[in-house]
């Protein structure tokens, strides 16, 4: 599990860090499913980011807890 929360914080660090000057502002919402996902809670994060967002899902699993990553501009 450890390993899929590092995976999942070099996600969010990558969508902070950028090049471009002109700072948006993401949603995040990252959500578990899958074995185990009772014991987190969703979660909904506001990141500045100059890379802008992804509107794509990102997905993690260990085969058996699963999560989903998805950035959206505000």
């Amino acid at each position: 599990m450890k390993k899929l929360k590092s995976i999942l914080g070099l996600f969010l660090f990558m969508a902070i860090v950028g090049c471009n000057e002109q700072k948006k502002t993401c949603i995040c919402t990252t959500t578990y499913s899958g074995e185990g996902s009772e014991y987190y809670k969703d979660e909904t994060l506001t990141i500045e980011s100059y890379n802008g967002c992804s509107n794509e899902d990102t997905t993690v699993s260990d085969g058996e807890l699963t999560i989903r990553l998805r950035c959206t501009e505000k």
